[in-house]
């Protein structure tokens, strides 16, 4: 007899004897004999006349005396439910027994048996959901098909859509019997005011997207609870919802759903590309230079030579992180806003984000008036976006593709609000970084602030921000007494007083540039 409080290293591959009696770990639970059993498939109650028996099923019973005169020629898993706890003389009837026995001391018998037969139907019920989703990864099938197999598990309506709420599959059938699921059948998807409608729901969207669970809302057009889930949460791939049409949505739902954004996910991503791709020539290229999946180029690789040609202005990268908008968005609406912009500019759809290649002319810059325009559509469509430096050759892409992303990272450590950061905005902060990682400011510190700082404590003064701000403004006394909100001659008496400290050579450019690094580092 072993107590069910120290049984460990349970097998979670199948579901065995010893998983039964843990639903019960709360009650007086004793087994027997419950060493190397086989995994349980059936469930049924034991009777007096029970002849037939399989090491697969478990048998469910009151009564001891039906256990002991049992007789099978096979190891019957048997459970054992009492009001009572076993006597010594009970255990001992027990133990001399050869089949593996669970007893449970519960008052309610049928209690028992429905809560293990709930659990059995539930595991169950998932193991053959994951086995049809399985099937119809393994054999190619549309996301329409595998919603067609996978409907019976739900028994309500469902719809997937992609990032710009297109409809990618759903319960056809199903999906019509209310008002607003005939539209979406019938428009292929979300149009703009069921769009307008999700932004006003209780930011639903932006729930939607961070939550790592199905998130349970109710509809105020169609009346009826929705689950809805994240194809693949944090990126902008989509969604899939089950409306409760047919029947309430219970915690199993939850986790069939889970297993069904990643069924489609995974598919998604078996296709040549996620979403949104019109048939440019070079997305192929370019997605695969991104994923670090191209060899190096040769400049004398014909192909690369070919590509190089068709790319011969200056380019720059932006990337806008839909994911990170707190309303929905149309992803195709925003790219062909920004391809409106420079129509013979390049983009497409990489990792959940937009990657757009705006270009210039070789021997000029993106114009002002252009990044403006693009600035204006991130802060009115609540977009996140980074603009990286520009670069000469496309092989390059992936290199100023992550240095836009850290525009981005840059950019919302300073402001919280949607707006194009721009990594020339940034740049020396990231340098900083880069070089605190390794250094410190302090032994890097030049001596003549280290002096100057060591006299603001002593004396309470301010001439190490008054110098910063001095050379930051081209030694200009005036422009540096606007900024500091003081009168010229206070800037000029203090310049003078740094003089009588510390001599700096102002015309030295190394030395106004080592004292204004040392200034950044040592406040960074």
């Amino acid at each position: 007899m072993n107590n069910i409080y120290q049984r460990k290293g349970m097998n979670n591959m199948f579901i065995s004897l010893i998983q039964l009696a843990h639903l019960f770990k709360k009650e007086s639970v004793l087994t027997f004999h419950t060493k190397d059993i086989p995994c349980i498939s059936g469930f049924q109650l034991l009777t007096p006349e029970q002849k037939e028996f399989s090491e697969h099923c478990v048998y469910l019973t009151n009564s001891l005396k039906n256990i002991l005169n049992l007789q099978s020629n096979v190891p019957a898993n048997l459970i054992l439910v009492k009001k009572e706890m076993l006597t010594v003389t009970e255990q001992k009837q027990l133990e001399k027994s050869i089949y593996p026995i669970i007893f449970i001391q519960h008052n309610n018998f049928h209690f028992v048996s429905q809560k293990i037969y709930q659990y059995l139907e539930t595991h169950f019920g998932a193991g053959l959901f994951a086995e049809t989703l399985l099937e119809g990864l393994f054999f190619d099938y549309n996301i329409q098909k595998i919603i067609d197999q996978i409907y019976p598990a739900f028994q309500n309506p469902i719809a997937v859509f992609d990032a710009n709420y297109d409809l990618l599959g759903a319960s056809n059938d199903e999906i019509v019997k209310v008002d607003i699921g005939k539209k979406i059948f019938n428009q292929k998807g979300l149009q703009d005011d069921e769009i307008n409608l999700l932004n006003h729901l209780n930011h639903i969207h932006q729930k939607v997207q961070k939550s790592p669970v199905p998130v349970m809302v109710h509809h105020p057009e169609i009346g009826y609870d929705q689950l809805i889930f994240s194809i693949n949460p944090g990126k902008n791939i989509g969604h899939i919802v089950i409306t409760a049409l047919n029947r309430p949505i219970t915690e199993n739902d939850k986790r069939m759903l889970v297993l069904l954004a990643h069924g489609i996910d995974q598919k998604l991503k078996n296709d040549t590309f996620i979403r949104n791709n019109r048939g440019f020539q070079y997305e192929y290229f370019l997605k695969d230079l991104l994923d670090g999946k191209l060899a190096v180029l040769s400049d004398k690789n014909k192909q690369f030579q070919y590509i190089e040609h068709y790319f011969t202005s200056r380019l720059y990268c932006i990337v806008i992180e839909t994911a990170r908008s707190s309303s929905a968005v149309n992803i195709s609406h925003i790219r062909n806003l920004f391809e409106t912009i420079l129509p013979d500019s390049t983009s497409i759809i990489y990792d959940g984000e937009i990657v757009f290649i705006p270009y210039a002319q070789p021997y000029e810059v993106l114009p002002v008036a252009i990044s403006k325009k693009f600035q204006e559509i991130c802060t009115n469509y609540d977009l996140y976006a980074g603009l990286s430096n520009s670069f000469d050759k496309i092989t390059l892409l992936p290199d100023y593709y992550k240095q836009a992303l850290r525009a981005i990272e840059l950019g919302i450590s300073h402001q919280k609000s949607a707006d194009l950061f721009r990594y020339s905005d940034f740049y020396l902060e990231h340098i900083e970084h880069l070089f605190l990682q390794k250094e410190s400011a302090e032994v890097f510190c030049h001596p003549k602030v280290q002096v100057l700082e060591a006299y603001d404590q002593g004396h309470h003064t301010n001439l190490t921000d008054t110098l910063y701000q001095y050379l930051l403004h081209e030694r200009n006394p005036n422009l540096t007494a606007e900024c500091m909100g003081l009168h010229r001659n206070t800037i000029t008496y203090r310049i003078r007083k740094i003089d009588d400290i510390v001599h700096i050579n102002y015309d030295d450019p190394n030395e106004r540039q080592y004292i204004l690094l040392s200034y950044h580092l040592g406040r960074t």
